[in-house]
């Protein structure tokens, strides 16, 4: 099998302090941290998310989820080896409000 691969575009990133036991203790508190932090990805299509969705499968690639359909666009995550969660998504599909974001008009 033969898959085309898309250009990302790197979304955000979650990355550790130089204090980590302050930061830690911050974000355990009111940010619900290590559980909801991860790195992110976005590809240019929907076509492109479902083609790398697949690609993944075929890699045994440890999911966090299957495909998403969402009003801000579609996404999966993911875990790279060593447990950090990646999230890939389009803003393709998004509902109007939510297609600019991050520096688009």
């Amino acid at each position: 099998m033969q898959f085309n691969t898309h250009t990302l575009t790197f979304n955000h990133l979650s990355f550790p302090s130089r204090d980590v036991t302050a930061t830690a203790a911050f974000f355990e508190r009111y940010l619900d941290w290590p559980g909801n932090f991860h790195i992110g990805f976005e590809l240019p299509s929907l076509d492109a998310l479902r083609e790398l969705y697949e690609r993944f499968q075929h890699a045994d690639v440890e999911f966090a989820s299957g495909l998403i359909a969402h009003e801000r666009g579609s996404r999966f995550f993911c875990r790279v080896p060593g447990g950090v969660l990646v999230e890939l998504n389009t803003r393709e599909d998004a509902a109007a409000p939510y297609r600019a974001g991050f520096g688009r008009a």
